[in-house]
């Protein structure tokens, strides 16, 4: 699979577990997969964009550590053994990993081998 198809496609289950999760959020009894919903947000009547904003970060930043911490505990008992394993050996790993503060930067292709 190429790299741009593998960085859509192998977390495709999180981006659903996370979407559900947004969507849960009702502060305003808004339907957030609505259409009229998203278009009164927008506009910004009657509603503090601030509230939903970090309201949003905070369910991004919970379910990026759910995340690591399923990729953390399915590593160690899969084939790459990290050494480390029970819940609590696996938060403080996770409690030393840096944030991502900006995306990295896509690698540079290898340029293909020539035959001499």
């Amino acid at each position: 699979m190429d790299k741009d198809k593998e960085r859509s496609e192998h977390f495709k289950g999180f981006a659903q577990l996370l979407w559900d999760e947004l969507k849960e959020f009702d502060p305003y009894d808004f339907d957030l997969t609505a259409k009229d919903s998203w278009q009164i947000l927008h506009s910004g009547e009657g509603f503090d964009p601030s509230i939903l904003e970090e309201y949003i970060k905070q369910i991004i930043a919970q379910c990026a550590y759910d995340l690591v911490y399923h990729l953390l505990d399915k590593t160690m008992s899969g084939t790459f053994n990290v050494g480390f394993g029970t819940p609590g050996e696996i938060r403080e790993v996770i409690e030393q990993l840096p944030d991502l503060t900006a995306w990295p930067t896509p690698p540079t292709p290898s340029p293909a081998p020539t035959s001499d």
